[in-house]
This record gives structure tokens, C-alpha cells and sequence, in this order.
């Protein structure tokens, strides 16, 4: 990595499978949000 923005696989709105442990916490607002690494993704659920 360079410091470029990389894009990623999904869009917002979309659901995806995600390993049981791991990503980053982040709290914000007393809510926890987690962060995942594009390559973390499992896969994504289709309609």
C-alpha cells in the first residue's frame, strides 16, 4: 500500500459473511461498530 485508496468488493446496503472472530471494534456513540478487511469477507448473500 502507497497511501492510495483502494476500493473494495462490496456496496453499501449489501450483506456479507464474515469469520466469527476478528476486524477492528470501533465505538462510536456508545455503539460498537466492527471493521473488516476487504480479503476477511467470506462471501456475500444473493437474492
Amino acid at each position: 500500500m502507497n497511501g492510495e485508496i483502494q476500493p473494495v468488493s462490496v456496496k453499501v446496503g449489501e450483506k456479507v459473511l464474515l469469520p466469527e472472530y476478528g476486524g477492528t471494534k470501533i465505538v462510536l456513540d456508545d455503539k460498537d461498530y466492527y471493521l473488516f478487511r476487504d480479503g476477511d469477507i467470506l462471501g456475500k448473500y444473493v437474492d
